[in-house]
């Protein structure tokens, strides 16, 4: 096994320290001197992601509010085995307990190890949530509103399971681990690349922004080249070229805009519904059918609402977890 570089092993050992001073002192993930550090070197984002996971598998940390206006964040995710065990439990009284814990959790990130799985991390997000987080091969994930992804890297490949909504990976590319996603019977795979995949109701959509992705599934094989898309929907394929986005090689949502060109307020809602906490309903024909153009808030459905509201003389009911839009009195 490959011994880890003296940089990127002093980067892990300060990485330890951090994960257990944040989790005696949560509020030191806002001082200056933890993102100091954290800015510092190449391999400090990439040690402090890896801590943090690794002692994931013991407790939790509250880790969401990292960098999430500079950057990449870590796993606000952990399993649902690990909610089980109370910290009150791991930690019990500080001291030797202390010691005994994070001498395990120093083994299990610097030594070597025959029997480990790999690299693994789970990363969610709730209605309204789109987060960027950087995975431990370099790898760039965005992870749209009420998504769920488990991550597992071993010796042969980079894995990402798609358990539900939408991902875009920007990939670091590596000639002897493919990268995959995997949604369900399908997986696409690339070695260095940017692409998105969404799980829908009734089948899935990739969109290739750069590079070449391969998929594969039960109905044979298919690859796809840059600004392709491929939908496919009660087991039937389309083929489409991407519209422009505002930032380039980049989908627009992963920068919580939507981009409507002469799209009906009724498809344009069926875009916001994963971003909003309450139901949107528009209970007139002639609402359904006003076509609206401009770029919106994603996470801001109300702000649409009622710009519609504004340009069709409507008016906006909020009643029982309800955004009604209505013309009647």
């Amino acid at each position: 096994m490959r011994t880890k570089a003296p940089d990127q092993q002093a980067a892990l050992r300060d990485a330890v320290d951090w994960v257990l001073r944040i989790e005696e002192e949560p509020s030191l993930i806002t001082s200056e001197d933890f993102e100091r550090w954290l800015h510092a070197g190449p391999h400090h984002r990439k040690a402090f992601t890896q801590a943090a996971n690794t002692w994931g598998e013991a407790g939790e940390l509250p880790l969401g509010d990292i960098l999430r206006d500079e950057g990449p964040s870590v796993s606000e995710s952990a399993p649902a085995r690990r909610r089980s065990i109370r910290r009150s439990v791991l930690w019990g009284s500080m001291g030797a307990a202390l010691s005994v814990c994070a001498a395990v959790f120093v083994a299990a990130l610097l030594l070597p190890s025959t029997s480990s799985p790999g690299w693994q991390a789970n990363y969610q997000t709730q209605t309204a949530q789109i987060e960027t987080y950087e995975l431990v091969d370099g790898t760039s994930l965005s992870l749209d509103a009420q998504s769920v992804v488990f991550a597992h890297i071993d010796d042969e490949y980079r894995t990402l399971e798609l358990a539900q909504g939408r991902l875009f990976v920007d990939v670091e590319r590596d000639e002897d681990k493919p990268f995959r996603v995997t949604a369900g019977d399908m997986s696409f795979t690339a070695l260095g690349t940017s692409y998105s995949v969404e799980r829908l109701s009734d089948g899935w959509q990739l969109e290739v922004f750069e590079g070449r992705v391969s998929a594969v599934g039960p109905g044979g094989s298919q690859t796809l080249i840059a600004n392709q898309g491929l939908s496919v929907r009660d087991g039937e394929p389309e083929l489409f070229e991407l519209a422009d986005t505002l930032e380039n090689e980049v989908p627009d949502w992963t920068s919580k805009r939507l981009v409507l060109n002469s799209v009906s307020v009724a498809d344009a809602i069926k875009k916001f519904e994963r971003y909003s906490v309450d139901e949107i309903v528009v209970d007139d024909e002639s609402l359904k059918a006003f076509r609206v153009s401009g770029v919106f808030r994603l996470t801001e459905p109300d702000a649409f609402v009622k710009t519609v509201s504004q340009l069709t003389g409507s008016r906006v009911i909020q009643s029982d977890g309800r955004l009604i839009l209505t013309h009647s009195e």
